[in-house]
């Protein structure tokens, strides 16, 4: 019995040991979770915002740019604040700003701009100061332009504080006379006619003037034409100049111009324009007036060579007591023909004379003459009662008469 008890205790004892073995590994468990709990990084909490520059002055009329500074809870910074971040101006009478930061003083006063990002914000003030216009400049200065051209006009205006500022579309533009000259809005003036007006910027109670001189119209440039022309050896080629004025009219200037060619060999050119090929090459013709001129090239090409001389018609049969007019065409290395009857020699040849058949049957041949030696031949028949030698004879015109 006492065995039992014994054997009983043990059992308990056992298990009271495995349950505190238990517990305390859960403890130790929870202790490591909490542990590592306590050791991970806490979430970037944005802190709060700067804005620079800060306290900044700004005169009316220009920009400034402004930028948000984040600082957050570990100490890091940034200018990246994202698309949510706004933009706000106390008063928008005095100076405006953009959702990206640009702000724009509107008149003078002081101002707060506000820079917020859900419930963080932070503030700058921006000062525009009271300035007054001193005085406006008119650049440039009693300029000359030609008629039909444009002059564009700058208006500037300084301050009491001393800043400048460009004020071209601010101010009020006027013109004198405006059939010299009419100006527009943004201080383009356009020349109408030769003479002079007064240009006038004025803002407010202040202004200032320039004097603007029209002048007739300046050549602007000449061309020459035909342009580039190819003609041979002993031809001419008339040549125009043509003037283009300052307000765009043209005028021809054949007669007024000087003309000159750069190489006399090649070819000389009259002062009317009229240019005459002497030898083959290339020249560059000129029309100068004043400080102005317009060229253009007069090409010569070599003389065309004589490839050829075809006599017509071909092979001819004559009555007795008849004629027969001859052509003689030439073929040249150009490509082109030209009729050579009048200006080469003519021949016939009546020595050879063949018996053939009942009668006397022959052949006589005629050739053309150039001066560069070619020839050309042509058979003229004759009947049996036309075959005597003695009944022949040529003229140069290459008429062949059979008596």
């Amino acid at each position: 019995m006492k065995n039992i008890h014994s054997q009983l205790h043990l059992a308990v004892f056992h298990t009271l040991l495995l349950l505190v073995i238990a517990g305390l590994s859960g403890c130790g468990g929870g202790s490591s979770d909490s542990t590592s709990a306590s050791n991970s990084p806490a979430a970037k909490v944005l802190a709060s915002i700067a804005i620079q520059p800060a306290d900044n002055r700004l005169a009316v009329g220009k920009s400034q740019q402004f930028t948000a500074i984040g600082t957050y809870t570990d100490g890091s910074t940034s200018s990246n604040l994202g698309s949510s971040l706004s933009w706000n101006s106390s008063a928008t009478s005095a100076a405006t700003i953009t959702p990206t930061g640009m702000a724009t003083a509107v008149a003078a006063g002081q101002i707060t701009i506000t820079a917020a990002l859900g419930n963080i914000s932070g503030t700058t003030t921006l000062t525009i100061p009271v300035t007054t216009l001193v005085s406006l400049s008119v650049t440039p200065s009693n300029p000359a332009i030609a008629i039909n051209t444009a002059q564009q006009y700058t208006a500037t205006g300084a301050y009491s504080d001393g800043t400048f500022q460009a004020l071209t579309s601010a101010v009020t533009w006027n013109s004198s006379d405006t059939s010299i000259a009419s100006i527009a809005p943004d201080g383009k003036a356009i020349a109408v006619a030769a003479g002079s007006t007064n240009i006038t910027a004025t803002l407010g109670s202040t202004s200032a003037n320039t004097t603007l001189n029209v002048t007739p119209a300046a050549l602007h440039s000449i061309a020459v034409t035909p342009a580039d022309p190819v003609i041979s050896a002993g031809t001419t080629q008339q040549f125009i100049a043509t003037g283009t004025f300052s307000d765009s009219t043209t005028e021809y200037l054949t007669a007024q111009v000087t003309w000159s060619s750069l190489a006399d060999s090649t070819a000389s050119i009259t002062q009317d324009g009229k240019a005459t090929a002497v030898a083959a090459g290339s020249t560059t013709i000129t029309a100068a007036f004043g400080s102005s001129s317009g060229t253009t090239t007069l090409n010569v090409p070599p003389p065309a060579l004589l490839l050829s001389i075809a006599i017509t018609p071909s092979d001819p049969v004559l009555p007795a007591g008849t004629t027969q007019q001859f052509t003689a065409t030439g073929t040249f290395s150009d490509g082109t023909t030209q009729d050579l009857t009048s200006q080469g020699s003519w021949s016939s040849s009546a020595s050879s004379l063949e018996r053939s058949g009942p009668g006397w049957q022959g052949h006589r041949c005629c050739s053309g003459h150039h001066s560069n030696y070619r020839r050309a031949w042509r058979r003229i028949r004759f009947t049996e009662s036309e075959c005597d030698p003695r009944n022949s004879n040529w003229n140069l015109g290459g008429n062949l008469f059979d008596l």
